[in-house]
């Protein structure tokens, strides 16, 4: 259950978007919402700071204006809002202040186009689901309306089952889809070794497999099963992904992000080409 939103803030109009939509989903679940900026930390030299006092003075003002405008904004959708204005680098910082809040959930804008540095290092969202033990929620779109479209890209772990209920949650009339991706082994070679009956009769098997799988997480995961609209896709996940979410255009998405060091890779295999998809939102849920 929701009960405390954090949406990060830089004032930009991606951070508008995430602050409006983090605002509707407190406000729809009661939460209360903490709405934090991060400055940059002042500098270590004494002799430097005092020489920008007034200047180090005027940005902070500056800062905290704003940052009661973003509240006042956000109060509008009858949300229960509280600004913070922090310092430090931007992760670290929202890490931490997501576990001083204890919150539920944190709420960020995406960028547009990436530059050379984020494809290299990653986004501040991607940096953040790394360090941030909870969920993330990027915001791509204006939030005019709750959510309506809901497309869950899941395997069957742990994290995929969390961002399906959350997923669900954070959307409760949205019609949803849930998509499940799975590449039979040894397909490819038993084609290529001329045994054709064999490879149908070895897909036919992998996709029983595959859909007793999936069931048996549906129910586990404890979901309403009358929600969803279930895809199973014989290929590789994020092709897969790439080609449902441009047939069903979803305004969420929602992606397991596992942690373990044998999964590590998944971040960058599928939850972060998710995240770069330019979609519409993307969840985030980190297991491990």
């Amino acid at each position: 259950m929701l009960q405390r939103i954090l949406a990060a803030t830089d004032f930009s109009s991606t951070a508008q978007h995430a602050v409006a939509r983090a605002a509707r989903l407190a406000a729809e679940a009661g939460a209360r919402l903490e709405v934090v900026h991060v400055a940059r930390p002042l500098s270590r030299s004494l002799l430097a700071w005092l020489r920008r006092e007034p200047e180090v003075a005027a940005a902070v003002e500056a800062a905290h204006r704003r940052l009661d405008d973003v509240v006042a904004s956000a109060r509008r959708y009858g949300a229960d809002v509280r600004g913070h204005l922090v310092t430090g680098a931007p992760v670290t910082a929202l890490a931490a202040s997501a576990r001083r809040f204890r919150a539920n959930l944190v709420v960020v804008g995406a960028r547009g186009a990436l530059r050379f540095r984020d494809q290299m290092l990653g986004t501040t969202a991607e940096r953040l689901i790394e360090q941030h033990s909870g969920e993330v929620l990027v915001v791509r779109k204006p939030a005019r309306a709750p959510y309506r479209t809901l497309l869950a890209c899941v395997d069957t772990g742990p994290a995929a089952a969390q961002a399906l209920r959350s997923a669900l949650q954070l959307a409760p009339q949205a019609t949803a889809r849930v998509l499940h991706a799975y590449e039979p082994p040894f397909a490819s070679f038993l084609r290529h070794a001329g045994l054709h009956a064999q490879a149908r009769e070895h897909k036919a098997l992998e996709r029983r497999r595959a859909r007793e799988a999936l069931d048996a997480f549906l129910r586990d995961t404890n979901v309403d099963a009358d929600r969803l609209k279930v895809t199973l896709k014989i290929g590789e996940p994020r092709q897969v992904i790439e080609r449902a979410a441009s047939q069903f255009d979803p305004e969420l998405t929602a992606v397991g992000h596992h942690t373990s060091p044998l999964a590590q890779p998944f971040l960058g295999s599928v939850a972060r080409h998710v995240l770069r998809m330019g979609l519409g939102d993307v969840l985030v849920s980190r297991h491990g």
